[in-house]
């Protein structure tokens, strides 16, 4: 087992979360907040989050897999279905907003491949994509309440088709390693 992590921002985390932990060789996931602003972060029952509005953070998803079965190239493709590679703003119309995605690396070689595939991206599009790539100042866990919400409470907030992750494995059948 070749076991990794990123950290994904981007969209609905919960909606985002459902959808990762649906493909091939994702060991666990866990909902949170990166400390990369300057603003105070207030852990509640439900969520950590900042004392106004985002100051840097974001709302993001740690993401622990088997890059064995799943490499990081492929885990990116999947990824990029679910933000809008445009958005400097926001990535959904949600209270407050959210900011754009981001890919936070822990392992500096991750940082290349991560680069690679958002320039690759970009090879489609006449617009930029504002997907950044940036190492990880920190992480504070969501509350249990955040956790796996989908799972609990099917049906609400499907913001991303939860169809989606099987139609990308399917298509990308033969990318994926086995372990």
């Amino acid at each position: 087992m070749n076991k990794k992590e990123i950290y994904l921002a981007g969209s609905t985390f919960w909606g985002s979360q459902d959808f990762i932990d649906q493909l091939p060789g994702i060991i666990e996931t866990e909902l949170g907040v990166t400390d990369g602003g300057t603003g105070t972060i207030t852990e509640t029952f439900w969520l950590a989050y900042p004392d106004n509005e985002f100051l840097g953070t974001a709302e993001c998803i740690k993401v622990v897999y088997d890059a064995d079965i799943i490499p990081l190239p492929l885990l990116l493709d999947a990824f990029f279905l679910t933000v809008d590679p445009f958005s400097q703003e926001k990535q959904i119309n949600y209270s407050g907003g959210m900011p754009e995605a981001k890919i936070f690396f822990v392992d500096p070689e991750d940082e290349v491949v991560a680069s690679k595939k958002v320039a690759e991206l970009q090879q489609g599009f006449d617009r930029a994509v504002t997907i950044a790539v940036t190492p990880l100042e920190g992480f504070r866990l969501a509350g249990v309440y955040a956790q796996d919400y989908i799972d609990r409470n099917l049906g609400e907030n499907l913001i991303i088709d939860p169809s989606l992750a099987d139609a990308f494995a399917e298509a990308h059948a033969d990318e994926f390693g086995v372990s």
